[in-house]
């Protein structure tokens, strides 16, 4: 029998009203409280997704220690992760769900990768990418051999590396089964342009190789340069044929050597909520335990790439991994006081 597990969430801007949403939309979820330092936002919350009845909180330390949720949605800036996650964890929260990027440090994103493993707590990334219904057509074309010997791949990312990257990176391993790591990398940077996203520097350009621990080469691109000729997702080129993939895991342009007539199978566009989909899996897996695509290990690795290719910029070296000898944001060291 499933359970009906309350759910509070910490953070009511635009990201928390799309989960707030879901949450209301997941069977066997209820939720239960809101925790805003503004008023403003956290009722905005509230009377689009709790029908005006769900207690609404300034501080999430008397959320938490109110209303002790099975489960917490975290949706703030990416600096405030951990010590959100270790309240969390530490008020006997059972399941959160994590805003990506996992944190704005490499220290920070072990720290949160400790505290899961310690407390018990299931940590859950926001990869919703993976339940788009093109990713899952993607996978099993991976899966099925259709491009033969993968021999390349092409990622992309148009708002930078660690914010956005996130998810093309994570889109790769999915694609690889997850089970692939990565020997090495190798960065290249423009910073001619620094923004902030969410409290962290992103650089105007990016660029990079990865090595696959299967021998498979990967690029990976971020934000605009000149000639570009994809924006999201990656290319995959095989012994057996070529495609380019979107976040979503829509095709755009594709050939398959051996089968001229080839077209991609066709996208379930009318169901795709990889968002509440995200939610179902998150229940699914506390109820009994299995692993879900979402889980923090997955995002762990691809954090470890992309602070191992920040760190190639900062010392002008390939990284070998597993990344040693990084606690900070080797951007923001490089930049320092810039």
């Amino acid at each position: 029998m499933i359970n009906t597990y309350k759910a509070a969430l910490i953070g009511c801007g635009k990201r928390g009203l799309g989960n707030a949403r879901a949450i209301s939309e997941t069977p066997n979820m209820e939720l239960v409280a809101l925790s805003d330092p503004s008023a403003e936002n956290a009722n905005a919350v509230n009377e689009e997704c709790g029908s005006g009845t769900t207690t609404v909180y300034d501080d999430h330390r008397k959320m938490l220690e109110k209303e002790q949720p099975d489960f917490c949605a975290i949706c703030v800036w990416t600096g405030l992760h951990l010590p959100l996650f270790r309240d969390c964890a530490e008020a006997g929260v059972k399941a959160v769900f994590l805003e990506k990027p996992m944190a704005g440090t490499w220290y920070d994103s072990k720290e949160i990768a400790r505290i899961a493993e310690e407390t018990g707590c299931q940590l859950f990334l926001s990869h919703q990418r993976r339940f788009n219904h093109g990713n899952q057509l993607a996978r099993q074309m991976f899966a099925d051999g259709l491009f033969g010997d993968i021999l390349r791949l092409d990622l992309y990312s148009p708002c930078g590396l660690l914010d956005c990257g996130t998810h093309t990176l994570d889109q790769a391993f999915s694609y690889l089964g997850d089970e692939v790591g990565v020997q090495w990398v190798h960065g290249a940077i423009d910073v001619s342009e620094i923004n902030e996203l969410f409290g962290v520097p992103e650089a105007s350009f990016f660029s990079g190789h990865l090595m696959y621990d299967n021998g498979i080469l990967g690029s990976i691109f971020c934000k605009t340069f000149p000639g570009q000729d994809h924006w999201t997702g990656l290319k995959v080129f095989g012994t057996k044929g070529f495609m380019e993939f979107g976040w979503g895991g829509d095709v755009s342009r594709y050939t398959i050597y051996d089968q001229p007539d080839f077209t991609p199978p066709e996208i379930d566009t009318d169901t795709d909520d990889p968002l509440l989909k995200s939610y179902e899996s998150i229940v699914e897996s506390m109820e009994t335990g299995t692993k879900s695509p979402l889980d923090y290990h997955n995002s762990l690795r691809a954090t470890e790439v992309i602070f191992a290719l920040y760190e190639s910029v900062r010392i002008n070296r390939r990284i070998d991994l597993p990344l040693k000898g990084v606690v900070g944001h080797p951007l923001k060291e490089m930049l320092g006081d810039a």
